[in-house]
C-alpha cells in the first residue's frame, strides 16, 4: 500500500468513534421524521380532508412503512462499519481511555434519546401509527444496550491489537 493510501485511511477511520454522535442523532430524526410523515399522510387520507383514496398518499405510506425494515438493516449497517473500521484503524493502546470517553458520551446521549424516543411515541399523536413501526420500537427501547454492546466490541477490536501494529495497515 502506497504512503498516500495509507494516509487517507489513517484519517477516514480515526473518525469512526467519534461519528458515534453524529448517527445517533441522524437515526433519531430520521425515525420520528418518518413516523410523522406518516401520520401526516395518515391524517391526509382520511375523508375529513376530501381526498380520501388518492393513489400518492397510499404510496406514501407503504414507502414510510417499508422504512421500518430498512431501519433495522441501517442499524446492522451501522454496527458492521464500527467493528470494521475498528479493525482497520491502526492505534495504539494509550489511547483507549480517549476512546472510552467517547463511548461515554455516545452512550449517555442514546439513553437521552432513548429515553425522548419513549416519551415522544408514547403521546396520542404517535400511538395511532406506532403498531406499523415494530423495528423502531425494538431498536429505540433497546437503543443503550446496542450502543454499549457495539462501542465495547469496537474498543476491544481496536485495542487489543496492541502497539504491535497489528491489522492490514501494521
Amino acid at each position: 500500500m502506497d504512503v498516500h493510501k495509507k494516509k487517507m485511511c489513517e484519517r477516514k477511520g480515526k473518525r469512526a468513534i467519534v461519528d458515534v454522535v453524529v448517527v445517533l442523532l441522524i437515526l433519531f430524526s430520521l425515525s420520528i421524521g418518518i413516523i410523522a410523515n406518516d401520520i401526516v399522510l395518515t391524517a391526509a387520507n382520511g375523508s375529513a380532508l376530501g381526498i380520501q383514496g388518492y393513489p400518492h398518499i397510499h404510496e406514501g405510506l407503504l414507502m414510510n412503512r417499508t422504512f421500518n425494515e430498512g431501519f433495522l438493516f441501517i442499524v446492522i449497517g451501522y454496527m458492521l462499519y464500527m467493528l470494521i473500521s475498528a479493525y482497520l484503524i491502526e492505534s495504539h493502546p494509550i489511547f483507549y481511555v480517549i476512546g472510552l470517553m467517547i463511548a461515554m458520551v455516545g452512550i449517555t446521549l442514546s439513553e437521552y434519546l432513548r429515553a425522548a424516543w419513549i416519551q415522544a411515541t408514547n403521546t396520542t399523536v404517535f400511538l395511532t401509527v406506532m403498531a406499523n413501526y415494530t423495528y423502531h420500537t425494538i431498536i429505540w427501547n433497546n437503543m443503550t444496550s446496542i450502543m454499549l454492546g457495539i462501542l465495547a466490541l469496537s474498543l476491544v477490536v481496536m485495542y487489543s491489537k496492541g502497539s504491535s501494529g497489528g491489522g492490514p495497515l501494521g
